[in-house]
């Protein structure tokens, strides 16, 4: 649900907007940043921690890295890698929320 190809500000605002609308209580921690190359083409690797309280009371816990590629402080490639078996699983409780609150 959350796998994506977003090219653009606005659809990149929209993705958040999802993944907010879906897990509003998502809370990104970010335990380390390492970052490699000049202006014109940086990368930047950051190891991160994501929680939320599920709509069922449970907890979602994950931890991401992400591997992002800029040119003059421009975003060109953000690519992310976390456990999608929890993601999965998390969804799955919101959504099971979401059907029976209809």
């Amino acid at each position: 649900m959350f796998g994506a190809d977003v090219v653009g500000r606005e659809a990149f605002a929209q993705w958040f907007d999802d993944v907010y609308r879906t897990l509003p209580t998502i809370r990104f921690a970010v335990s380390d940043v390492v970052v490699k190359g000049p202006p014109w083409s940086t990368t930047v690797a950051v190891r991160l921690r994501i929680n939320a309280t599920l709509a069922d009371g449970s907890s979602y816990d994950n931890e991401a890295v992400q591997w992002i590629r800029l040119r003059w402080g421009k975003l060109l490639d953000d690519w992310v890698l976390e456990d999608t078996l929890a993601l999965s699983r998390a969804l799955a409780v919101q959504t099971a929320a979401h059907s029976t609150a209809r």
